[in-house]
């Protein structure tokens, strides 16, 4: 969570998983269900029509944005030597 200092407003959640394609000695998505989970908890509880969607491109190489009345949710997929790297980022309107 990203916050004002001052304000301690909310500026912005991620959920960013570093997901290992390769084996080099943690297996490989050994992490899967946690980053999932996450997904699935914090879109459930904001953006509740999307969730399924979410879920479904964070699995994906595809970049993705979604939009409710409260928030912008943005995912981005980067592909590293061993890790791929996908990332939401959800920001208050």
């Amino acid at each position: 969570m990203h916050k004002n200092e001052k304000t301690g407003k909310v500026l912005n959640l991620k959920i960013m998983w570093n997901d290992w394609f390769k084996d080099t000695g943690y297996g490989i998505h050994p992490d899967k269900i946690e980053a999932t989970g996450f997904v699935d908890l914090l879109g459930n509880r904001l953006t509740p029509n999307h969730t399924a969607q979410m879920l479904k491109v964070f699995e994906g190489k595809a970049p993705a944005t979604f939009s409710t009345e409260g928030w912008d949710v943005k995912y981005t997929y980067e592909r590293g030597r061993a890790i791929d790297e996908r990332l939401f980022v959800f920001t208050p309107k």
